[in-house]
């Protein structure tokens, strides 16, 4: 079983993924899970990426998805294989986009489970990574949304709130 949980940043989408992971092993299930290919980028990303930074996470993702699917009957993907266009759309990074995006969409079929994970007020926070700015990441949220809409992708949606929101937040 391989779940995609995708979405823009900031919206808990590496926090369940770790949860799932203590699930997964608290049963003794054998699980691998892909997660923070973002980070380790060697080229800026967020608002300042570049078409080297998107291509390089893009085959860096698969790759790991491939090396998880060799390793576990259950993989957890911090990620899938179309997050990192939506940034490449974003960032005008077009070339991206058409050389990438029929393969990432047939990709998405190996999923037998995807979440999209939306943002939530209070869920950005500074942490040397991610671009705190909320107009960015709606940016980035409506692409998901045109996207899952004109390519019928399946999906659970999550609206992620904060612990100890007490439902006000939406």
């Amino acid at each position: 079983m391989k779940i995609g949980i995708m979405g823009t940043h900031g919206t808990g989408k590496s926090t369940f993924a770790r949860t799932m992971e203590r699930v997964f092993r608290k049963f003794h299930e054998p699980v691998a899970v892909v997660t923070g290919v973002a980070r380790s980028c060697p080229w800026p990303i967020n608002q300042g990426v570049t078409e080297e930074a998107q291509r390089w996470i893009y085959h860096t993702h698969m790759l790991r998805e491939l090396e998880a699917m060799n390793k576990a009957e259950f993989v957890v993907c911090d990620r899938t294989a179309l997050d990192s266009l939506v940034y490449a759309e974003v960032g005008g990074l077009d070339a991206v986009v058409d050389d990438y995006l029929g393969a990432a969409l047939a990709w998405m079929q190996t999923y037998d489970q995807l979440l999209w994970f939306r943002p939530s007020p209070g869920r950005l926070v500074p942490d040397g990574q991610r671009d705190c700015d909320p107009a960015f990441q709606e940016r980035v949220d409506q692409v998901f949304a045109e996207w899952i809409s004109a390519y019928f992708i399946p999906v659970l949606m999550v609206n992620n709130k904060m612990e100890g929101d007490n439902g006000q937040n939406g």
